[in-house]
């Protein structure tokens, strides 16, 4: 658990980045709560505990609530765009009631 947070502040900044600097459809998806809710991420990471070190504790809370107060506005801001339009789903695969109804199975 003592490097664990390690992990979690790499992610706190990676999100940063991705925000500044990804690509336009990152805001899309996850206005649209595509994977997971990032808002609600960035809420539990506020309270995270450390007890070990309180450093620590301090900077992943001060992380996650600097990328809260940034993505909520912006999140808000694209929901209410008239012009946005909802990201459609690239994947084109069959699903199994496409393979089952050609007599086709799948191991």
């Amino acid at each position: 658990q003592g490097r664990r947070w390690r992990r979690i502040y790499a992610g706190l900044v990676l999100i940063e980045e991705l925000l500044k600097n990804g690509a336009p459809e990152l805001v899309t998806e996850t206005a649209e709560g595509r994977y997971f809710d990032l808002v609600q991420r960035l809420s539990l990471l506020e309270k995270f505990e450390c007890t070990n070190d309180l450093r620590v504790q301090n900077m992943v809370r001060t992380k996650a609530s600097g990328l809260r107060s940034e993505v909520v506005p912006r999140l808000e801001t694209h929901a209410d765009d008239p012009s946005h339009k909802p990201a459609s789903s690239s994947y084109t695969g069959t699903t199994r009631s496409d393979s089952t109804s050609t007599g086709t199975t799948s191991t």
